[in-house]
């Protein structure tokens, strides 16, 4: 098996929630009622890349021996997460620097 250098994580977050495309307009007690419902996802994958604001985690990753792409060919269940939606973070298993 090829070594790997990013880390494994779960990340619990929380997402956003709207009305519906469908919806132009809608009552007000409907909105009201929906308040209390929490979104936490919960994501696990490969840390690719992490900035100030946000973490990118990919589900799958194909590996080669290009040095030019860190030795990835293709990625996989991509997925960009706000730091600030960030509920929690777990490194489940620890990338191996080569």
């Amino acid at each position: 098996m090829k070594r790997r250098p990013h880390d494994i994580v779960e990340v619990s977050w929380v997402d956003s929630s709207s009305g519906g495309h469908a919806e132009v307009w809608g009552a007000y007690s409907t909105f009201m009622a929906g308040k209390t419902n929490t979104l936490e996802c919960r994501t696990v994958g490969y840390v690719l890349f992490e900035t100030k604001q946000q973490i990118g985690v990919v589900g799958s990753l194909a590996l080669h021996d290009d040095p030019t792409s860190e030795g990835i060919g293709q990625v996989s269940g991509t997925i960009t997460i706000p730091k600030c939606a960030i509920l929690e973070r777990r490194v489940l298993s620890k990338g191996i620097k080569t």
